[in-house]
C-alpha cells in the first residue's frame, strides 16, 4: 500500500536535485500529505487498519497470521481483525520478514519495540546486531520484546 502523487501535477523544472527555485515551486504548489488512514481497507484478500506514512507492506501465513510486515511512523497494523501492536508511540520505520528458521528485523527510532513470533520450531531464540552480539529481550507469548536504542537503530538483528 503506498500513499500516491498520480493527482499531484509537478511543476519544477526538473534536474536531478533539489534547489531554492524547487522550494519556491513547492511553497507555491506543495505536495500533498504523507499520511495513510486507513479502516477496514480491503487488499489482497485482507482487511486493514492502518495509520502511517508513505507506504505499508505485509505478508500472511498460510493461516493468516502476520509473518512480514514494513510500515514508517505507525504502532502498528490490523490485520483481519487481529492487531498487531509494535510500539507504545509511532516508530519512524519498522520492518521484518519470517525465513525458515528466523527472522530479520529492522527498527529506526527509539524505545520498546515487539515484533510477532511463530517460528514454532523453537522453544529458544537468540537476537543479534550486525555483529553478531547478542541482544537482551523478554518473550511474552508470541511477541519478542526488545529495546531499541541508538546502536540499534537503522541496523538489521536477527532473530534465529
Amino acid at each position: 500500500m503506498v500513499r500516491h502523487y498520480k493527482n499531484h501535477r509537478e511543476t519544477w523544472p526538473g534536474g536531478f536535485s533539489r534547489n531554492e527555485e524547487d522550494a519556491k515551486v513547492l511553497a507555491e504548489n506543495p505536495l500533498p500529505p504523507a499520511g495513510i488512514d486507513v479502516k477496514n481497507y480491503k487488499v489482497n484478500g485482507h482487511e486493514i487498519d492502518f495509520n502511517g506514512h508513505l507506504k505499508m507492506a505485509f505478508r500472511t501465513d498460510s493461516h493468516n497470521q502476520l509473518v512480514a510486515f514494513e510500515g514508517h511512523q505507525c504502532e502498528g497494523v490490523t490485520v483481519d481483525g487481529v492487531t498487531y501492536t509494535f510500539s507504545e508511540a509511532p516508530i519512524e520505520t519498522i520492518a521484518f520478514n519470517q525465513s525458515a528458521n528466523s527472522y530479520e528485523i529492522l527498527v529506526v527510532g527509539k524505545g520498546k519495540v515487539s515484533i510477532p513470533v511463530l517460528l514454532k520450531t523453537k522453544k529458544t531464540f537468540r537476537l543479534y546486531d550486525q555483529n553478531n552480539k547478542r541482544l537482551k529481550y523478554t518473550m511474552n507469548g508470541n511477541q519478542i520484546k526488545f529495546e531499541v536504542n541508538a546502536k540499534t537503530s537503522g541496523k538489521w538483528l536477527t532473530l534465529k
